[in-house]
This record gives C-alpha cells, sequence and structure tokens, in this order.
C-alpha cells in the first residue's frame, strides 16, 4: 500500500487479483486494474506524476499522468466540465497531454493553446460526429480537359495527378481532433505551431511543410470549451534539462527564424494553389468557348502560368522516391532549410540566414512574374471573354 504524495487520504493497494484505489484513507475502495489481466500486484510507487506497479509473472506497468485520479476523486466534480492541471512538458522530448472530464458527451469540443501574452497559438476542434476531411480526399476526374473542367466545381483546384481541394488550400497541422465523449478524454498537443499552406498530393524530400515551428520554452495556457462551459489550465514548457550550453535567447531565436520560413513556404504553395485555380477556371472557360483566338490566348495563359508553377513546385512528383529522379524546386528548398533549422535545440547558424535570404529573393521574384502574368495576361484573356459574355477568371 502507498500513499500520493501530493493528495492525503489517496491510497493505492496492490493485491492478490489487482490494484484498487481510496479518496478516504481506506475506508472505500474501488477497483484501478482498468484493463489488466488477473494478476498479483506485488509492490507498487507513485513517481511524480505515474503509478508504477509490479506484477508477479506479468512483468511491470505504469499508469502515466495520475491527475485525474488525484482532481476528480470518485465522482465527478460539480459542473459539467473539468480540466485536469497538466503536468510539466519538456520541449524535444514528450508532449503536453490535456486531460479533460466531461459530465455528459458533448457535440462540439474546441481546445485553444494560448502563449503567456494570451494570444492564441493552436486552435483544435472537435466532439461528436467529425466530417471526412474532403480536402484529403481523390476524387477521379475525365481525362479531357474539356471533360474535367466540365465536371469540376468552380471552386475546385485540380492538380496534375487528378486530386482536389477547397479554394484556398489549407493550414497544414491541423488533423487532430479533440474527443467529446462523457467521462475523461485525453488530447495531446506537440508544442508546435502551425504549419504551412498544403496542397494535395504535395510531396517534399527532407522537409514537412504541415510541421509547424517547436514553442519556446515558457509559460503557456490551455482553454478547452465544451458543454456550454469554459475553462483554462495553466502549462509550463521548459527545456531540456539535459542541454549543456544553450540558452532561452538560442531557442527564441531559432523560433523566430523558423517562423520565417515557415511563412515563406506558406507564400509559395499559396502562389501553387493560386495558379491551380486560376488554370482550373481558364480550362472551364475554354471549354464553353467556341473562338479559335479565345482558346489560343488561354493556352498562352496557362503556359505561362505553368512556368511559374514549375519554378515554384516539382509538378512531376508523384510518389516519395520521386525527388531523387526530379531537380528540387523551390519550396521543397525552403522547406528543407525549415528542416535543418528546426533540428535539434540550438541558435540558427549564419549560414542559415544567408541561405534564407537567398531563396527569400528567389521566392520574391516568382512572385513578382505571377502577379505581373495576372495584371496582364490574364486580364487580357478576361476582356476576350467579356466580349463572348462569359464570366471573367477571378484571380484574386
Amino acid at each position: 500500500m502507498r500513499e500520493d504524495p501530493k493528495r492525503r487520504g489517496l491510497l493505492y493497494a496492490g493485491t492478490e487479483h489487482g490494484i484498487y484505489v481510496s479518496w478516504n484513507d481506506g475506508d472505500g475502495w474501488q477497483s484501478l486494474s482498468l484493463n489488466l489481466p488477473d494478476v498479483q500486484v506485488s509492490d507498487l510507487l507513485v513517481q511524480e506524476n505515474d503509478l508504477v506497479i509490479a506484477t508477479h509473472g506479468r512483468s511491470m506497468y505504469t499508469l502515466d499522468d495520475i491527475a485525474p485520479i488525484r482532481e476528480l476523486g470518485p465522482t465527478m466534480a460539480a459542473g459539467s466540465l473539468k480540466i485536469m492541471k497538466p503536468r510539466v512538458a519538456t520541449r524535444g522530448v514528450d508532449e503536453a497531454v490535456i486531460q479533460y472530464a466531461l459530465v455528459r458527451a458533448a457535440d462540439s469540443v474546441r481546445i485553444e493553446i494560448l502563449d503567456a501574452a494570451g494570444r492564441v497559438v493552436r486552435t483544435y476542434n472537435g466532439g461528436g460526429a467529425q466530417p471526412p476531411d474532403s480536402a484529403s480526399g481523390r476524387a477521379e476526374v475525365p481525362r479531357d480537359s474539356a471533360q474535367r473542367a466540365a465536371a469540376t466545381p468552380p471552386d475546385t483546384i485540380l492538380n496534375p495527378t487528378g486530386c482536389e481541394t477547397p479554394r484556398g488550400g489549407r493550414r497544414g497541422g491541423g488533423g487532430a481532433r479533440p474527443s467529446g465523449r462523457a467521462g475523461l478524454n485525453r488530447f495531446v498537443w506537440d508544442l508546435r505551431y502551425p504549419g504551412a499552406t498544403t496542397f494535395p498530393c504535395l510531396i517534399l524530400w527532407s522537409a514537412s511543410a504541415e510541421q509547424g515551428p517547436l514553442a519556446v520554452p515558457g509559460q503557456y495556457r490551455i482553454r478547452v470549451t465544451a458543454a456550454g462551459q469554459s475553462q483554462t489550465q495553466p502549462l509550463v514548457v521548459r527545456m531540456d534539462p539535459r542541454l549543456k550550453g544553450v540558452t532561452l535567447a538560442d531557442l527564441r531565436e531559432q523560433f523566430a527564424l523558423a517562423t520565417q520560413i515557415r511563412d515563406r513556404l506558406s507564400a509559395a504553395n499559396d502562389a501553387v494553389v493560386r495558379i491551380r485555380r486560376i488554370k482550373s477556371a481558364i480550362a472551364q472557360r475554354v471549354a464553353r468557348a467556341e473562338a479559335s483566338d479565345v482558346v489560343a490566348s488561354a493556352n498562352d495563359v496557362t503556359q505561362k502560368l505553368s512556368v511559374v508553377e514549375e519554378n515554384l513546385y516539382q509538378v512531376r512528383n508523384r510518389s516519395g522516391q520521386d525527388p531523387l529522379n526530379f531537380p528540387i524546386k523551390l519550396n521543397n528548398r525552403i522547406g528543407a532549410l525549415g528542416r535543418s533549422v528546426s533540428t535539434g535545440d540550438a541558435r540558427p547558424t549564419s549560414s542559415s540566414y544567408t541561405v534564407f535570404r537567398e531563396l527569400s529573393a528567389q521566392l520574391d521574384a516568382e512572385l513578382k512574374q505571377l502577379q505581373h502574368v495576372i495584371g496582364t495576361d490574364v486580364e487580357a484573356l478576361n476582356r476576350a471573354l467579356a466580349g463572348r459574355n462569359i464570366d471573367r477568371i477571378r484571380a484574386e
């Protein structure tokens, strides 16, 4: 038998048939065996926030993060929502575990991570039944360009592989969804800020657009909103205590550069999404136009857009191994720099800043060329379409 070192009167007892817990100095007991087999618990230890047991012949088990046992007791506290105080998270070692209890199932659950200034770092929405993420799905489309355009909704972007996504792409790193089940729920924040914009079938070598910069050690807050209530708990993110010669200022500088790189990668990917949206709109107009001069002008504009697109992204990539066969393009180079800067815990090197400035200048040149094509060639095509009562191409 052991008493919890952080809550007086909270006892754990190992028996011949599992483990039990008491919240009232042993006056009453409840089973804590959960999914354990019927085993003899010959020893147990409360180590910080974990309960560790030794069995006879069936190895050892750890029940990690026993905050709910300490805070809730045998019954749910007053109110429909209760957030447990999260344990300290260590940057680069473990993640932030968020545990919250609901008296009844909730159709909507929102978890927000806030920094010390109260700014929202990440937002996760879930609870209830979640619709499938249409932006990540595949769709069968006709091979013929005219049929392809006619079968495509007006706000859809098509890339060469036939994938589709709603207008505007999507921000990476938003796949995790908190649950809204009655009882105890668990959600993990990976300590990362949002990633860069992505698009369907995006393939990068030695880079991940979805993975955002790692949070700097410091004070954060967790806010959970569900069942008509909203509660917050403080969260501490600490530096790995094993690090030597690394300061908080170093990690702040690393975060700042990683954030700039992420934003530049988003700008490149946003441009690809925009180009594909315009090209799809052009294909739809061509399918309706009968004049050969309009078709020729549309093909010319499409070709100019494709030149910029192919400078930004390797459009021939179809699998994770294709970057070995085809040249790495600009967004991949930016993403690879981001991975280099974010690997480990250290101040960025001077060469990282040099490469960042060079890649940023190249990206600015491509974005300027894209804007020139939109402002001149696409607008000229729009005037030709207007003369034939065909809807103009929206290039914003």
